[in-house]
């Protein structure tokens, strides 16, 4: 057997990243989604991912929609609906 026959050694192979470029952030998703909810034109919640957008802004999409919903400040309903919760206000913190 030749040397062009044996198997590559594993850091010569090639491997796909898990998360694509560009890179996006969690926050300025958590931004886009407030300013589409306030708007009025994010409703769905089928409206926030696309197979279009790369895996990073999906999964920061669907990092910040966790975010947002741990927090109080979005409720998703049995039928997908977005609805933002306009009462919900930052805590000022007290310094004693």
């Amino acid at each position: 057997m030749g040397r062009s026959t044996r198997k590559k050694k594993p850091t010569q192979e090639k491997f796909e990243p898990l998360v694509t470029a560009p890179f996006v952030s969690v926050a300025s998703r958590v931004s886009h989604m407030l300013r589409g909810l306030l708007k009025g034109s994010l409703q769905k919640m089928g409206q926030l991912f696309s197979h279009e957008e790369s895996r990073s802004t999906n999964v920061a999409t669907f990092l910040a929609l966790l975010e947002l919903i741990r927090a109080g400040r979005v409720k998703v309903d049995d039928s997908g609906a977005l609805q933002l919760d306009r009462t919900h206000r930052r805590r000022k913190d007290k310094t004693p």
